[in-house]
């Protein structure tokens, strides 16, 4: 799936996977990928990531600095604690 979002980032060449500027195609991805993360993260995959998919690393990062993202990331990470998850 992330080296979809990838290629789909590097055909675009904008940053964002439709038009040039963040729409509910890239938003509609973000819980998913963070939850894709956080297993990843669980089975010690995570680390390599930025340097496999450079575009995919960069736009979550464009999209986790947006202040909505920023709450729904605090609500996952609040979920994740309370099921023991890091």
């Amino acid at each position: 799936m992330i080296s979809v979002l990838d290629l789909g980032l590097e055909r675009n060449g904008s940053g964002w996977l439709v038009g040039d500027k963040c729409t509910f195609a890239d938003l509609s991805f973000v819980t998913w990928n963070l939850v894709g993360e956080g297993l990843l993260k669980e089975l010690g995959k995570l680390q390599d990531l930025d340097a496999k998919y450079p575009r995919y690393a960069a736009w979550m990062t464009a999209l986790c600095k947006r202040e909505d993202v920023g709450k729904i990331r605090e609500r996952m990470a609040k979920g994740r604690a309370e099921h023991g998850l890091s």
